[in-house]
Order: C-alpha cells, then sequence, then structure tokens
C-alpha cells in the first residue's frame, strides 16, 4: 500500500473531542465547537455542521427520515435546530442511523448517539476537562492511559469469554483506566461532568399486531428509501428474518439495491443461508451475489487494522479486506435489531437480578458485571417508576446491541460504513408494543406480519427459525414447563 492510503486507513471514521488543542494521531478536519472544546474528525467521517440562535449542532454520521425520505442531514439538523435538547432527545427517536449528536449552546455541551450506540462515545474525565472519542484506544493513545489493573476486569479481558462473545465488553467499562462507555438510552452532559439516562419514559403503550405491523412496515420501508436515495447500498441477505424484511422493504427499489451473502467457511451451496435467498431473488428478478471473501490480505491493512483496535475481530478481517477492496463505496445494510429480547431470555415471568442477567450473558463469575446489572436494575426503577417496558427487552436493547452489536460495525470503520435500518428508538419501541408470544422464537409471528405488509411473496420460502432446541423449547412452552425450566437454570441455592 502506497504510504498516503496507509495513513487514511490509521482511525479511519474516527473523531476526538478534546478541551485543548492536541497533537491528533490521525488525517482530520478541525472544527470549534465551544470556545474550550475543538473537534478533530477523520475527512472521511461525515460531518454536518449548524449554527442557530445561538445554538451549535454537530452531526457526525447519518440521520434518516421514514416520514420524508428526500431530506438530508442538513435538512435534518435545520428541523432539529428549532427545538430544546429534551425535545431533539424526543425527536431522535423518529429517525434511524448511525450518528452522534453534539449540542453546544454557551458553554453547556451535550453528547448522545443513535438508539442502539452503533456509533459510541467513550469519555475520560480528566482535571483539564472530559475527553471524548468514538475508539477507548484513540482517547488511551492521546492522553497516555494505560491499562486497568483491576484483576477482575483484566481477567474478563484474556478469558475465552470475551472472545467467544466476539469481543464485546460488559456494561460501560473498558479495559483503559478512568475510560467508559455512554450506552444507548443515555447522554453526556459535559457542564455537569455526568451521564444521565433519558429513556424509557413514562408507560408504553400496548398496539395490537395487525395495526403495530403496518406501522413498522412504513417506517422501515421509510428509511430504505432514504438511505437508498443517498448512497449506494448493499444488503446481506440470508435465510433470516431480519434480512428477509429488509429485502421486503426494497420492493420498489431493487434496482438500486446489491444483494448478497459472504460465503462464510462453515457455509456451501446447499447451506440454508445461501439457498434460500438465491431462490427467493431468482424467482423475483433481483440480482444476487454469492461473495467469496477469502482474498489474500494486504499486511499494511492488516497490521493498521489491529492498530486502531487491538481487540479487533482476526474471524470478520478476510470479509471486512475484501469490503475495502471491491466496496469501499458502497453502504452496507446489517439487519440486527434490537427486539431479541424475549427471544434471547425466553422465560417472560422470571424475577430479575444482576446475578441472572450476568448468567444469561455468560458472564456470571465476574462480581463486577453482576454489580454492575444490580445497580443498572436499580437506575431504571428509579428513572422510570411507572414503565411497564420488560427489563430483559432493555437489558437485551442497551447490553447486547450497546456492546456485542456494534462490535463488528466498529471494525470495518476501516473499510466501509455500515448502517442499519432497524436502528431507530420508535421503531425498536413499536416492535415491542404487541405481546411477547409474537416475537419468540420459533414462528416470529410478527416479524412476517410485517413482511406480509411489505412484500407478501417473499413468505412462500420459510424464515430460518426452528432447529431441533427451539423445537423442544416450544413443546415444553405449550405444556406449561418452560418457565420453570429456565427459572432453575438460572437460580442459585
Amino acid at each position: 500500500m502506497k504510504k498516503e492510503e496507509i495513513e487514511r486507513l490509521r482511525f479511519r471514521k474516527q473523531y476526538l473531542l478534546s478541551p485543548r488543542p492536541v497533537r491528533c494521531p490521525f488525517l482530520y478536519s478541525e472544527y470549534q465547537v465551544t470556545d474550550r472544546y475543538r473537534l478533530y474528525a477523520h475527512p472521511d467521517l461525515k460531518v454536518n455542521e449548524l449554527q442557530k440562535n445561538g445554538t451549535r449542532l454537530f452531526l457526525l454520521g447519518d440521520l434518516f427520515d421514514y416520514r420524508s425520505p428526500e431530506k438530508l442531514n442538513a435538512e435534518i439538523l435545520q428541523d432539529l435546530s428549532t427545538l430544546g435538547f429534551r425535545e431533539i432527545l424526543q425527536e431522535i427517536g423518529e429517525y434511524c442511523g448511525r450518528f452522534v449528536l453534539i449540542h453546544a449552546q454557551g458553554d453547556a455541551l451535550k453528547l448522545v448517539h443513535d438508539a442502539t450506540a452503533a456509533r459510541k462515545i467513550y469519555y475520560c474525565r480528566q482535571e483539564e476537562g472530559d475527553w471524548f472519542s468514538s475508539r477507548p484506544q484513540l482517547l488511551a493513545n492521546v492522553l497516555n492511559i494505560e491499562k486497568t489493573d483491576d484483576p477482575e476486569l483484566l481477567d474478563y479481558y484474556r478469558s475465552d469469554v470475551f472472545v467467544e462473545k466476539d469481543f464485546a465488553g460488559i456494561g460501560d467499562f473498558t479495559i483503559y483506566k478512568g475510560i467508559r462507555q455512554v450506552m444507548p438510552n443515555h447522554y453526556y452532559d459535559v457542564q455537569g461532568s455526568a451521564v444521565h439516562r433519558y429513556w424509557p419514559e413514562g408507560k408504553n403503550g400496548a398496539n395490537k399486531p395487525e395495526e403495530a405491523a403496518c406501522r413498522c412496515a412504513a417506517m422501515v420501508k421509510g428509511f430504505m428509501e432514504s438511505i437508498t436515495r443517498r448512497y449506494e447500498v448493499m444488503l446481506p441477505v440470508t435465510g433470516g428474518k431480519d434480512s428477509r424484511t429488509l429485502l421486503a422493504a426494497t420492493r420498489h427499489m431493487t434496482d438500486r439495491v446489491f444483494c448478497y451473502v459472504n460465503k462464510m467457511k462453515h457455509l456451501d451451496a446447499p447451506s440454508f443461508d445461501i439457498a434460500t435467498p438465491e431462490k427467493l431473488c431468482r424467482e423475483h428478478h433481483i440480482d444476487f451475489h454469492v461473495l467469496d471473501p477469502y482474498i489474500p490480505i494486504d499486511e499494511d491493512f492488516e497490521r493498521i487494522y489491529f492498530e486502531n483496535n487491538e481487540f479487533a475481530s482476526r474471524k470478520y478481517l478476510p470479509l471486512i479486506y475484501n469490503y475495502y477492496v471491491n466496496f469501499r463505496d458502497r453502504v452496507n445494510l446489517p439487519g440486527n435489531t434490537a427486539t431479541a429480547g424475549c427471544e434471547w431470555f425466553r422465560a417472560t415471568k422470571m424475577h430479575i437480578t444482576g446475578k441472572r442477567l450476568a448468567k444469561r450473558n455468560r458472564v456470571d463469575r465476574w462480581q463486577f458485571a453482576v454489580e454492575y446489572y444490580d445497580q443498572w436494575i436499580r437506575e431504571i426503577r428509579e428513572h422510570a417508576p411507572d414503565t411497564n417496558m420488560k427489563l430483559y427487552d432493555l437489558f437485551y436493547w442497551e447490553e447486547r446491541m450497546g456492546n456485542w452489536g456494534g462490535q463488528t460495525t466498529m471494525d470495518k470503520d476501516i473499510a466501509q460504513e455500515d448502517i442499519n435500518p432497524f436502528n431507530s428508538r420508535n421503531l425498536v419501541m413499536l416492535y415491542l408494543s404487541v405481546p411477547p408470544k409474537y416475537l419468540e422464537i420459533p414462528f416470529f409471528k410478527f416479524y412476517l406480519e410485517v413482511i406480509r405488509h411489505l412484500w407478501p411473496e417473499l413468505l412462500h420460502l420459510p424464515v430460518k427459525s426452528r432447529c431441533i432446541k427451539n423445537t423442544i423449547f416450544q413443546v415444553m412452552k405449550t405444556v406449561g414447563v418452560l418457565n420453570f425450566y429456565f427459572k432453575i437454570r438460572y437460580s442459585y441455592f
């Protein structure tokens, strides 16, 4: 690789927000946010700035409006500029995207991100002021911060569990001293040097499945319309419900979408995740591509990849390099959803404790995780004592999606942009407004109903859901013993 290309890959698409001028370790554009704070943004990170009536807004990344798919980032910022910060927190729930929004008014400075924290806010408190970045390692490099000496944290980061969880963290912790993460449904107030939860608020309304499915379909379709108007996109299509939903949302725009699947090492042509989407696309005259991502990897690319993040995934490196070589100008549309709490926990009547959450997340041997989850439960109950939102849904949303869910997206910044069309707070809440039985494995009744509203002909081939374990669980639920089984599994005597 040429030197210029290597330098552009260093902390590609990252940002640093600092209370003083700093020697930035990557290529950057500089923005004066307040009298004290400067924003350093990589030139490949999209930044929109707006100043109006004494307020300055900086959007890092993208927002998409399903109600007006033609609107661009600058127009959406104009809409937000008429609102106060509390109103902005409400309004951004209507959008999807991957973004950090910085709100500056005088010396007051606040930061908030998208629904699942797909674009990260890491922070570190110093005597001179609070520092922020999209990567903990970037903050550690700039501030010369060492890794923690906490034996429990170190043990987790050195464990097989950490590797098996695709190098996902626990809660808002990082391996670096004093560097923490702002989790989903929270914002950071620089003036108060504090993280605040802003969601959930009050009771969440229940919806009839038919009505909710119609509204979900309209939102997903509008988001897809907005994204495909703005970018050349590629859509991974497997046999699962999420990619089937996104494919269904492209019904009248299939000519704008590159549909594909990565032929992972465990897959071959007859595999469900290849054969099903291939047949589905062929029947509906959609071009479908089976990509072989295992091409030779440039040594310079690999070196910078791990310099950017020592915990980056080696398993996904071949895919990421293939995206860089062949698809760097396309935006990828993964379909991870934050609505799988009842799938993940299965037993909906079980009393939730920090220990049980830790055991479900396979981190119960670390006491700091149990204590963090106990504190998380207390925080929810103090912030929203009257909420009827199920804790297991919120836990999956914030802990699972806020850590594991965004890990590969972070790794991929070196290669191309990921935008998840499901990454909208109000869309997530709409999915969760129906009874859990409509979302559960193995039938996914509500998800299929959304697809039926979008493109019913795509349902003549099955959605991947059944396996021996799921079938057994369904039988256990039918005869009334599933909840008892999970109570025993997550009990401690």
